[in-house]
C-alpha cells in the first residue's frame, strides 16, 4: 500500500497518513476474509450439493476466522541470511533455475527468464483468466523487488497464480542462490 506495485495499476499510497494506511491493511484484510468465508461456503454446499444450515455457516465462520487472528498469522522470513552476492551464488542460482529435477523454473520462465518456457502458454490464474509465467528480466516482480520479497515469492509460492511453494523442496541456500541469478537477469538486459 505505501510503495505500491510496480508493472501493475496499483499506486503508491505514501502520502497518506500511517493510520489511513493502517486501516486500508485491515480493509484489505476483511475482504480477504470475506472471500476464504464465501470460497469455503460455496466450496462446500457444491461438495454436498445443498445449502448449509445456520449453524453451519456459523460454524464456517469461525474456521475462517480461526485463521486470520494475529496469532495465527506468521509472516514468513528468510530462515538463513542472505550470502554474499557472487559469481559463484549466481552460477548455483542459474544451476537451480534450469535443473528439471528441482525446481525446474526455466520450464516456465524459459532459460533466460523471458517467461516463454515450454510450459508458459498453458496456465489459468485462480479466476480461470489466462496468465503467463513473469518476464524475470524486467526486474518487476509480484510481491517486490528487494531480494527478501523474491526469496519470499519462492519459498511460498504466490497465491492466486500457477506460481508453486519451493519452501519444503529446495535447501534455503539455493532459494538465495536462485534470488541472486534472478537479480542478475535484469542485470544482464
Amino acid at each position: 500500500i505505501t510503495r505500491g506495485l510496480a508493472g501493475s495499476s496499483m499506486p503508491d499510497f505514501r502520502l497518506l497518513s500511517s493510520e489511513l494506511r493502517w486501516d486500508m491493511v485491515e480493509y484489505v484484510r476483511y475482504v480477504a476474509m470475506v472471500g476464504a468465508y464465501q470460497r469455503l461456503v460455496l466450496d462446500i454446499a457444491r461438495d454436498d450439493e445443498e445449502v448449509p444450515d445456520q449453524d453451519d455457516l456459523l460454524e464456517y465462520a469461525e474456521i475462517v476466522l480461526e485463521g486470520w487472528w494475529p496469532s495465527e498469522l506468521k509472516p514468513v522470513f528468510p530462515p538463513i541470511s542472505e550470502p554474499e552476492y557472487n559469481a559463484a551464488s549466481v552460477e548455483r542460482g542459474r544451476v537451480v533455475f534450469t535443473d528439471g529435477s528441482g525446481a525446474n523454473c526455466a520450464s516456465c520462465h524459459g532459460t533466460t527468464g523471458l517467461g516463454d518456457g515450454p510450459s508458459a502458454t498453458n496456465f489459468l490464474d485462480d479466476w480461470g483468466y489466462p496468465i503467463v509465467p513473469r518476464d524475470l528480466t524486467t526486474g518487476v516482480f509480484r510481491a517486490g523487488s528487494e531480494p527478501a520479497d523474491l526469496y519470499r515469492s519462492i519459498m511460498t509460492g504466490i497465491n492466486g497464480t500457477p506460481m508453486p511453494s519451493y519452501g519444503s523442496s529446495i535447501p534455503p541456500e539455493d532459494i538465495w542462490a536462485l534470488v541472486h541469478f534472478i537479480q542478475s537477469l535484469g542485470v544482464a538486459r
